[in-house]
């Protein structure tokens, strides 16, 4: 291997996933692939099993692929995977550790690479190497976009399909998944073949003495005098800290079936890989539990009957036509999270939900699954109908042989339609989000196939918007870390930021940028790539580098303006803009949303441009969106939609006795309940509770085994904290999941939940050193301290990256240091005291402003929220949940109307009496009634504290719509409005938006004393119906790129008053459509609003089904 990097001490030493994507990137064009070498990684590297080894076997024993070398990826320690392969063939192997450098080497060498699952984020399909995905089971689970939100963390999965030569499709089942939930259909250029799986030779093919020998080296003897009953649980565990029920639950079920059914079957286990690593050192499971190592499809050869709930090994199964009972005690948990393809009554087996019913059920297995036959036939002819224990051959021989194979199905998905990439922008709410949202809502997709780019919706807002997106786009995320060279690196750094001499020569990486877009769009090719947005060259450089035959640009607005806009002194955005001018040379077309934007644009960078470069297409329109013809529909009978909330806690009985439970919501809502008689020291763990005709339910464990549904008044949310032990445990870890977690008062004796010193999230990001491990009945705790101060404990589930050390380790220094930097960086302030406070409460009535916080003030991270949602909740009431102190004062914790908590400062409220708060919420509740019949909402008080007058017909009512910036002139609006006013006071004016600023559009309203005639709305969430229902739109901007609110306002049939700028004018045109304002001073707005106040003309009807017709064939023409 080629030593890339100098001995010499590095300033700051790179990690190795680093070292790895440098390594990858520096010879990805120049490594030479190994004809004849064959690499496979299942499970990322974690065994040697599944389709990829049912592969290699093959190979392996076939005289024909004898000069083929076989490389297996195993993770570090897992050395004894190889234990799984036949001795004989061990020596064929060459096995490479995950994760370092020679593991990249071999990656970027093998002509073939093979795996169940995905290659990590840096891999990106060299040209010359064959890709074969095997994928690793019948889908049962929703998968992909068929999944709601899921999707956002199956990109891996999405781009390693994408790039794929071969992917394996045991059924037509899996394959419409695959073509449908992962979007491949119109641009796989790949082959799905449709044969089988290769693993399910392993089950029909498996020696059985051979295999038996196999067991007894992992520690399991089968008695062959009985049958072999397997049971397959799913992974139900969230993170490794709550880890300890899930196996608890596991360990009590295996030692029910043995206690019952030991003299008949041999019980085994074979658990998810997750589970295992828990599971594999439990005395309890000795001679049950099946290696992580073992194929489990070799293991099916010998199992007569197969317990399983959700795992799609069942479909495997089908093979052998022995017994399938289905444990699903947590059937509608599972569904609500997950849901599946297929509906419960159509599986092959009978299903059991609690321990009870399984035991039944295999106490007559053959009585059982009478019933049952025609359903797995059925679904044996339609999940394993190819497998007839010979698939891999035929695999083989068209992915090594490259034969045609008539007899074997093989899809090719990619089609004639245009293929378009998009970067749409940052997504945020603005004009060209909107502009974005109307183009994709207007595509044809008969004729086009639309593939997003961008980065990974975190923002609330953010999401809100990719949700809205077309169901037929397809959306990539940038994934993982660019895998460029050291010196490719720099040259990116360089452009990005402008570092260079004015007279030294730019290095525009382009191989580099070609080599990371093809690793995050899986190597696909585009017939245009665009850059929607067109503000920034970090996102004008991915598209440039990706396949395409034409490359587009948008200009939104004046550019050169935009660049040069000042704010505070400074220009925010020259940098990012120049460097994209700099850059523009690369694209075919630079498009404007206008022709007079163009002529603009045009004149001003003339420098970075070419006449024939510059064109424009304007925007099209959401005509539906705008006329409400997609109104969200209104459930009539929402007292009967079940509400059911997925959360896994401890809870107590409150009294021992007779308790009643129900198998099942079916049962539940029939009231056939049974009885149990259980101990108030019994253990319960409730998963999930249910609304049913106002009582609430529970779905509950008993002493780690599913019992059913009971009614919540049996239990009480107090879980008694019992400290099992306690020992010293010294160390650090940083604080980074479940932030929520509080941070309890105590002391060397363990915690106690009496009172609360904290949150997890006011530390994080941050190191805490811990002195204690306290094992609890509600999971681990550590004694936690930060800077030196003793804080309390905190559950160990919130620590990540965590560091087992001595206080007199080197490393412990490096650590306290590092702590008290990111102390200082991060702001760490935390809260000093947390109790609970349940009351209602409302604002004092001299309070005019509501400040409300997310975070309460003096804690890290804590800011405001925004003020609309400030206003809007004066003079309402709220339940409160918790008083926290701080440095900066008491703060009450209150819920919010979407259910979330927010802070308020106790001097700000009063507490009202029961009779007060049962009167006040009666009122609540009828003004929730009388609102939800609204189209629209306004705020109780707007941006400025001023109560907001409701639109009155006897009024002039004036609306303005957009970003609160400096371009939209709103400030100049408020100032002549105010003017105008004085003359004609039965007139108002509505602003909504948001911006930087809006602090001074306050100032202005509060100058002209204006509040109760212009108000600053903010956001409102269904704008268009509001804005139907005033009289004139008016639009004073210096400068607009083309001005959607003008057309929306025109597609609801508003007039128009605007200032006299290019863009502006190519929408109205010869005072078509409304009046233009002559200049942009207050005096000027205030002659304009005169103007359309008193005039009396008719203005023409805007014809928007023509003018989105026309848009939409602009966009066309600029694609060819």
């Amino acid at each position: 291997m080629i030593q890339l990097f100098s001995s010499k001490k590095k300033k700051k030493q790179k990690s190795m996933y680093h070292l790895i994507r440098e390594h990858y990137g520096t010879y990805y064009e120049t490594a030479v692939i190994d004809e004849n070498a064959v690499l496979y990684e299942t499970r990322d590297g974690a065994s040697i099993t599944d389709s990829p080894y049912a592969i290699f076997l093959k190979l392996v024993a076939d005289e024909n692929y004898q000069h083929l070398k076989h490389i297996w990826v195993l993770k570090k320690d897992h050395e004894e995977a190889l234990l799984n392969v036949p001795e004989a063939y061990r020596q064929r192997i060459t096995v490479v550790e995950r994760d370092t450098l020679e593991y990249v080497d071999a990656m970027l060498t093998s002509k073939y690479v093979i795996t169940n699952s995905t290659f990590q984020t840096f891999f990106v399909k060299r040209p010359n190497q064959v890709y074969i995905n095997t994928w690793h089971g019948t889908p049962l689970k929703l998968m992909g976009f068929d999944m709601p939100g899921a999707i956002y963390g199956a990109q891996n999965v999405m781009r390693n399909f994408l790039m794929t030569d071969y992917l394996l499709s045991p059924n037509a089942h899996t394959t419409d998944i695959f073509k449908r939930a992962y979007k491949l259909n119109d641009v796989y250029e790949g082959t799905i073949i449709e044969h089988g799986y290769p693993r399910i030779d392993l089950t029909l093919n498996a020696p059985k003495s051979e295999l038996q020998a196999k067991l007894s080296t992992f520690g399991i003897v089968l008695d062959e005098t009985k049958k072999t009953l397997l049971y397959t649980p799913t992974w139900r565990g969230k993170a490794v800290g709550n880890a300890q029920n899930t196996i608890e639950q596991t360990v009590q079920e295996v030692e029910q079936l043995t206690v019952k059914f030991s003299n008949e079957y041999n019980i085994l286990i074979k658990a998810h890989p997750f589970a295992y690593k828990h599971l594999k050192d439990d005395e309890r499971l000795a001679g049950h539990l099946i290696s992580d190592y073992l194929d489990a499809n070799e293991l099916l050869s010998l199992v007569d009957v197969l317990v399983t709930d959700y795992s799609s090994i069942f479909f495997d199964f089908l093979v052998t036509d022995k017994p399938i009972i289905f444990y699903v005690w947590d059937k509608e948990v599972y569904l609500a999270e997950r849901g599946m393809y297929l509906e419960l009554d159509t599986l092959p087996g009978p299903t059991a939900e609690s321990m009870t019913n399984l035991i039944d059920l295999l106490s007559d297995v053959e009585q059982a699954i009478a019933p049952y036959q025609a359903n797995y036939r059925s679904m044996k002819e339609r999940m394993v109908a190819y497998d007839n224990g010979q698939v891999t051959e035929d695999y083989l021989d068209i992915m090594f042989n490259g034969k045609e194979r008539s007899d074997v199905k093989q899809l090719s998905l990619k089609t004639d339609k245009k293929k378009l990439l998009i970067y749409p922008g940052g997504m945020r709410k603005n004009g060209i989000t909107t502009s974005f949202l109307n183009l994709m809502d207007n595509i044809n997709y008969e004729q086009y196939d639309v593939t997003v780019l961008a980065d990974e919706p975190k923002l609330k807002e953010v999401r809100y918007n990719f949700d809205r997106l077309n169901s037929n786009v397809r959306c990539l995320y940038r994934t993982g870390a660019s895998i460029w060279s050291v010196e490719e690196a720099e040259d990116n750094r360089r452009l990005i930021h402008r570092d260079f001499d004015s007279d030294e020569p730019v290095i525009y990486p382009e191989r580099a940028y070609r080599r990371d877009v093809n690793r995050l769009l899986g190597n696909l090719t585009f017939d245009a790539a665009i850059d929607f947005s067109g503000y920034s060259l970090f996102w004008a450089k991915n598209i440039l580098g990706a396949q395409a035959n034409r490359y587009l640009v948008f200009a939104h607005n004046d550019l050169y303006a935009d660049a040069h806009r000042e704010v505070n002194g400074e220009m925010p955005m020259y940098r990012g803009l120049r460097s994209l001018f700099e850059n523009y040379y690369k694209f075919d077309k630079i498009i404007s949303v206008s022709p007079m934007t163009m002529a603009v644009n045009q004149e001003k960078l003339s420098e970075f441009v070419k006449p024939e470069q510059m064109t424009y297409a304007v925007n099209t329109i959401n005509i539906q969106a705008i006329l409400g013809e997609h109104a969200q529909e209104i459930v009539e009978d929402s007292k009967q939609v079940e509400k059911l909330i997925v959360k896994e806690q401890p809870k107590e009985l409150k009294n021992s006795g007779e308790v009643v439970f129900f198998d099942n919501l079916e049962k539940l809502k029939n009231h056939q309940g049974q009885t149990i008689i259980v101990n108030s020291t019994d253990k319960i763990t409730s998963i999930a509770t249910l609304q049913e005709n106002n009582q609430s339910y529970d779905k509950v464990l008993l002493n780690d085994l599913p019992l059913g549904w009971i009614a919540s008044d049996y239990l009480s949310e107090s879980l008694t904290l019992v400290v099992e032990n306690i020992s010293d445990y010294v160390g650090l870890g940083t604080v980074a999941r479940k932030l929520d977690n509080p941070i309890w008062k105590g002391n060397q004796e363990g915690p106690s939940e009496n009172t609360k010193v904290a949150y997890a999230r006011d530390f994080k990001g941050t190191y805490l050193m811990f002195s204690k491990l306290a094992k609890t009945s509600k999971g681990d705790y550590v004694l936690v301290s930060h800077l030196g101060q003793e804080l309390g404990w905190l559950a160990y589930s919130s620590l990540t990256r965590i560091h087992k050390l001595s206080r007199f380790s080197p490393l412990w220094l490096y650590y306290r240091t590092r702590a008290n930097r990111l102390a200082k960086q991060l702001e760490i302030s935390a809260s000093q005291h947390v109790e609970p406070f349940q009351y209602y409460v409302k604002n004092k009535e001299s309070v005019t402003e509501l400040p409300i916080w997310q975070l309460p003030d003096g804690v890290t991270n804590s800011q405001l929220l925004e003020s609309t949602l400030v206003n809007q909740y004066l003079g309402e009431v709220l339940e409160t949940v918790e008083r926290v102190k701080t440095s900066k004062g008491n703060f009450i914790g209150v819920t919010l109307r979407d259910s979330s908590m927010a802070y308020i400062e106790e001097k700000h409220l009063d507490i009202l009496t029961a009779e007060q708060s049962l009167q006040a919420l009666k009122e609540k509740a009828a003004q929730q009634v009388a609102l939800e019949k609204q189209a629209y909402q306004l705020p109780k008080y707007d941006l400025a504290g001023s109560r907001v007058e409701p639109l009155d017909p006897d009024y002039c009512n004036f609306i303005n719509m957009g970003r609160l910036s400096p371009e939209k002139n709103q400030v100049a609006l408020i100032k002549g409005f105010a003017l105008f006013n004085q003359k004609h006071p039965k007139t108002r004016l509505y602003i909504l938006g948001k911006g930087p600023l809006e602090e001074e559009l306050i100032a202005a309203v509060k100058e002209t004393k204006m509040t109760e005639h212009i108000f600053v709305l903010g956001h409102l969430d269904n704008p268009f119906r509001f804005v139907s229902e005033n009289d004139v739109f008016v639009l004073p901007s210096f400068y607009e790129g083309q001005p959607m609110v003008l057309l929306e306002s025109l597609t609801l049939g508003l007039p128009l008053l605007v200032s006299d700028i290019p863009a502006n004018r190519n929408v109205v045109g010869d005072e078509t459509y409304g009046l233009y304002i002559n200049g942009f001073e207050p005096t000027d707005i205030e002659l304009g609003l005169e103007y359309i106040y008193l005039s009396d003309r008719k203005f023409k009807r805007f014809d928007y089904l023509s003018y989105n017709e026309d848009a939409i064939n602009d966009f066309y023409h600029h694609l060819i």
